[in-house]
This record gives C-alpha cells, sequence and structure tokens, in this order.
C-alpha cells in the first residue's frame, strides 16, 4: 500500500520527517509531493476565517492511493471550532497551523513543531488505514483537543491499535 503526502508546508523538512515516521510505523511506502489544489479559496469560510477541511479534501480527487495533505491552514469541519487533522476516507489533512509553538506558547521551537506534526500525521494516516479513536493513554489514536494533549501522546499506535491496522490491511 502506499501513501502520498502531499505538502504545503513552507519547511519540507515536516513533511519528509511524517512521511519517514508513517513508513515506520506503519510499514507503508511514502513519497513525499508538492501539493497543488485548485481552487482552496471555495473551501474558505469568511465568516469564521478557517477552511472547511472536507471541501479542501474534495480537490484532492482522484484517489487511486491513499493520500495526506499537510498545510498551514487554519481548518475545521463542522460541529468543532477547529481539528488538528480530518481523514474520513482514502484522502485525510493535517493543518499545523495550532500546532505550531509561536501561535501557542508565543515562541519559535522547530523540534516541538516537528513532533506535533509527525504525531497528527501518524494520526491521520491511522484513520486512513481504519482505525478509530483510542482511550489506550498514550496511544497516538487518542483524541486531541489541545496541543497539550498532542504534546502527551505517543508517535506510535499503541500495541491494540497495532494489531488493528494488521488485521485491517490482511482484509
Amino acid at each position: 500500500m502506499r501513501l502520498k503526502v502531499l505538502n504545503e508546508l513552507k519547511d519540507e523538512s515536516l513533511a519528509t520527517a511524517a512521511a519517514q515516521k508513517i513508513a515506520e510505523v506503519f510499514g507503508l511506502e511514502t513519497v513525499v509531493e508538492a501539493a497543488k489544489l485548485t481552487q482552496p479559496e471555495q473551501a474558505y469560510d469568511s465568516l469564521r476565517r478557517q477552511y472547511n477541511a472536507a471541501i479542501l479534501l474534495i480537490q484532492l480527487e482522484p484517489r487511486p492511493e491513499l493520500l495526506l495533505l499537510l498545510t498551514e491552514r487554519d481548518i475545521y469541519v463542522p460541529g468543532l471550532n477547529f481539528v488538528f487533522g480530518y481523514a474520513p476516507g482514502k484522502a485525510g489533512v493535517v493543518s499545523i497551523y495550532r500546532l505550531d509553538p509561536i501561535r501557542t506558547e508565543g515562541h519559535a521551537d522547530p523540534k516541538l513543531l516537528l513532533q506535533r506534526t509527525v504525531k497528527e500525521a501518524v494520526h491521520e494516516t491511522g484513520h486512513l488505514l481504519g482505525l478509530r479513536h483510542c482511550t489506550m493513554p498514550g496511544c497516538v489514536m487518542t483524541f486531541s483537543n489541545s496541543v497539550l494533549e498532542v504534546d502527551s501522546k505517543n508517535d506510535t499506535p499503541c500495541e491494540r491499535c497495532m494489531s488493528k491496522v494488521t488485521f485491517l490491511r490482511l482484509r
């Protein structure tokens, strides 16, 4: 199975690190390419000043393979104030907008941004592979409602989630 990481980030090292960790964790062939969204403004909600993640993903059609978009855009899904990522099917998106320590802590911390980006990319890839949210403390598949919750989890799934990935990939 192959995952294409579509990169909109200025810092290409974040996409490279995320792709490498995804390959290591899930055994997926990963490639990184520049993202080419045709009309991202269609996903922009001017009242919220955010992008609807579901509408952004529509622009990634067709999807012969798994896709993960990495973006700096602030994203949401209806019913939530914001999301770090969203992956409802064969395509997903991760936003670093609210993961960036410049916004959350008021200072640059490239290492922390890298860790957060990798965790959320692994998390959304888990969803692409059929995993749901996990309740095991530390599992990368736990739901994160804040960067503190992102920081408190590992960058890998727990054993139970990994066994589910193995089962789902064999089907």
